[in-house]
C-alpha cells in the first residue's frame, strides 16, 4: 500500500511485481496522478490477474506485467 509518490518511485525502479487498485464509484475532483506522463518509464503492458466486484459498486483489480514485457 502506498500513495502516488511511493508507487511512482518504485515503478520507475521497476521493483513492483503487481499493482492492485480499489476503484470506488465516487468523484472527488482533481487528485494526484499515479503515473504522470512526464515521469513515466517506457510503456509496459499489464495483464489483469484478478478482479472482484463489491455490492456497493466498488471494484478491486490486480495487474501484473504481461509475460512478454518482463
Amino acid at each position: 500500500m502506498g500513495g502516488p509518490t511511493l508507487i511512482r518511485g518504485l515503478w520507475q525502479r521497476r521493483v513492483i511485481d503487481e499493482l492492485g487498485f480499489l476503484i470506488v464509484p465516487l468523484l472527488f475532483g482533481q487528485g494526484s496522478a499515479l503515473f504522470p506522463l512526464t515521469d513515466a518509464p517506457a510503456q509496459q503492458r499489464l495483464e489483469l490477474v484478478e478482479q472482484h466486484a463489491y455490492p456497493d459498486g466498488a471494484l478491486a483489480v490486480r495487474y501484473a506485467p504481461a509475460p512478454d514485457s518482463r
